[in-house]
C-alpha cells in the first residue's frame, strides 16, 4: 500500500516546514508528499525550496482549504490519501501504525485517531482532543451504537511497541451525532472518493471535512484509534478556521444533507436524533448572535426552543435580542471578564 500525504497551506511560512518535516520522517516513509499552496503572499515558496524534489510542491490562486485538498487528491498517486493541516505535527509512527491497521482489516475504508492539542506557547493538553468531538462524545457514552470493538497489537517500529484499541465497525450513522474524525489523523482510500466525490465548496470551508468524512463512512467500514498520533496546535491567529457562525450554518447544511438522502432517518433513537437537532439550532443561534447577528440568532433560538430545548443559556440569548445593543455589549464586557477572573484561578493541568 502506497500513501499520498496532502498538506494545504496559506501563507504558513512559520509553521508548514515542521509538517513537512514530520511527514518526511515517518518510520514507514509516504509515498509522496504533496504540498498545496493556496495563493500564499508570505515566505511559504521560499521556505519549501529546500525540500527539492522530496515533495510535490503545486501553488494555485487563493480558494479556500477545500480547493487546495481537492487539488491534491487529484494530484496524489498514492492508494492511501493521508490528510496534514500546515500547523499540525504528525508522530513519527503515525502513518506506520494505520498502514499496519489498514493491513490487518483489508475491508477498512476510513481511518483516524486521536490527537493532542497544542497551544501557541507550546503547551500540550494531558487529555485526548478527539474526545471533545460531540460525535465522539456519543459514540463512547451510547451503547446503542452498533460499534465492534477490537484490540490490535503494533509493534514492527522500535520507536513504537504497545497495544491500541480500535472501534470498527459502520460509523455513518454514529456520524449524524457529530465529527469523528480530526483532519490531520485521517487515512482512507482514494478508489472510495471516485465513489463519494471531493470536499464540497459549497460548505465555504466550513465544516467540509465532516461533510467528506460522512460520505466517505457510507461506503465501507470506518475505524477510530483510541491513540493521540499528532500535535493539533489550538488557537492559532493564522488558522484556516471559519467563523463559528458560518461553522454552525455548515454543520446543519451537513445534517439536512443527510437527511434528503435518507429520508427516513438515521436508525437512532428519537431521544438521540432529537437531542442533535436541538444542539444544532442552539450552536446557530448562539453563534450568529456572538458573532453581532442578533435578529438572525432570533428565529434560531425560538427554532430550538421549539424543538425542545431546556438550555436557560438559550433562553437568556432569546431574551438579549430583544435588549438595545449597547446594553447586550456591556453585560458582555461584564461576562467575559468575570470568566477570564475564573480562568485565572483554575489549574490548567499537566504539561505534556
Amino acid at each position: 500500500m502506497s500513501v499520498s500525504v496532502i498538506i494545504p497551506t496559506y501563507n504558513r511560512a512559520g509553521s508548514v516546514v515542521r509538517a513537512v518535516e514530520s511527514a518526511l520522517n515517518q518510520t514507514a516513509p509516504p509515498m509522496e508528499v504533496i504540498v498545496v499552496d493556496d495563493g500564499s503572499t508570505d515566505a511559504t515558496p521560499e521556505a519549501l525550496r529546500p525540500f527539492g524534489d522530496r515533495i510535490v510542491y503545486i501553488r494555485q490562486e487563493n480558494q479556500g482549504v477545500s480547493a487546495a485538498r481537492n487539488a491534491g487528491i487529484a494530484a496524489s498517486r498514492g492508494s492511501l490519501i493521508a490528510f496534514l493541516d500546515s500547523d499540525d505535527i504528525w508522530m513519527p509512527w503515525k502513518l506506520e501504525l494505520q498502514l499496519t491497521c489498514f493491513a490487518s482489516y483489508p475491508d477498512l475504508v476510513l481511518l483516524g485517531t486521536g490527537c493532542t492539542a497544542i497551544d501557541e506557547t507550546g503547551f500540550r493538553s494531558s487529555k485526548n482532543f478527539l474526545n471533545t468531538y460531540g460525535g465522539n462524545r456519543y459514540l463512547t457514552e451510547s451503547r446503542m451504537l452498533s460499534i465492534t470493538e477490537e484490540v490490535l497489537v503494533f509493534a514492527p517500529s522500535s520507536l513504537y511497541c504497545r497495544n491500541v484499541n480500535i472501534r470498527i465497525g459502520d460509523l455513518s450513522v454514529a456520524m449524524f451525532m457529530g465529527n469523528l474524525f480530526i483532519t490531520s489523523t485521517a487515512m482512507f482510500r482514494k478508489c472510495v472518493v471516485n465513489q463519494v466525490g471531493t470536499f464540497d465548496y459549497g460548505m465555504n470551508n466550513a465544516g467540509e471535512d465532516y461533510d467528506f468524512f460522512w460520505r466517505l463512512t457510507e461506503k465501507g467500514l470506518s475505524g477510530l484509534i483510541d491513540e493521540p498520533t499528532i500535535l493539533f496546535r489550538r488557537g492559532g491567529s493564522d488558522q484556516l478556521h471559519t467563523a463559528r457562525r458560518q461553522m454552525a450554518l455548515s454543520n446543519l447544511a451537513a445534517i439536512r444533507k443527510y437527511l434528503e438522502c435518507h429520508p427516513d432517518g438515521p436508525q437512532l433513537p428519537r431521544t438521540l436524533i432529537a437531542q442533535r437537532t436541538i444542539e444544532s439550532y442552539e450552536w446557530l443561534g448562539t453563534a450568529h448572535f456572538d458573532e453581532g447577528y442578533r435578529g438572525a440568532a432570533r428565529p434560531y433560538l425560538l427554532e430550538a426552543l421549539r424543538r425542545g430545548s431546556r438550555s436557560p443559556r438559550v433562553l437568556g440569548y432569546l431574551m438579549l435580542t430583544w435588549l438595545p445593543a449597547c446594553t447586550t455589549d456591556v453585560l458582555r464586557t461584564v461576562w467575559v471578564f468575570l470568566k477570564a477572573m475564573t480562568l485565572a484561578v483554575m489549574p490548567r493541568g499537566r504539561p505534556g
